[in-house]
């Protein structure tokens, strides 16, 4: 019994931890962007900058929202499989029929194998240089074809 409890205590601890990591990476994120969005806009308005520098902000701007779309799949991915794992190890184990435990615990390793196959997917349509990429490795096509 003592063993059973130090490790469902160890499992809630585990996506605890992993939950304010996800949450920390994202606020600091946003706020980092937040700052850069604001003082780069006020630039902007007041044409302040070049051409090169407001292409490379819009640049920064497309990045920052991949790496959000990228984190949200990440939070989608791994975060109901903890939920779902702690659920089923703590507060219904004795109600939940053996047969759905099964099935649950053969399918759950299934969605941080899914965001393993989502982030290229993310990354081909986000960014032109994946698209292409992928054209010319699915394809067998030379750089210039695949563009």
């Amino acid at each position: 019994m003592g063993d059973f409890l130090f490790y469902n205590f160890i499992i809630k601890v585990v996506v605890t931890i992993q939950f304010i990591c996800l949450a920390l990476v994202v606020y600091f994120k946003v706020s980092v962007y937040n700052g850069e969005v604001r003082r780069s806009e006020k630039q902007i308005i007041a044409n302040q900058i070049s051409v090169e520098v407001k292409e490379m902000l819009l640049k920064r701007k497309k990045a920052f929202y991949c790496t959000i779309i990228v984190l949200i799949t990440v939070f989608l991915c791994y975060f109901p499989t903890n939920i779902i794992a702690v659920i089923m190890i703590s507060f219904l184990k004795d109600s939940i029929p053996i047969n759905v435990k099964y099935i649950m615990f053969n399918l759950l390793p299934l969605l941080p194998v899914l965001n393993s196959l989502f982030n290229p997917l993310i990354y081909a349509v986000r960014i032109r240089y994946f698209r292409v990429a992928f054209i010319q490795l699915l394809s067998r096509k030379t750089i210039a074809q695949a563009e």
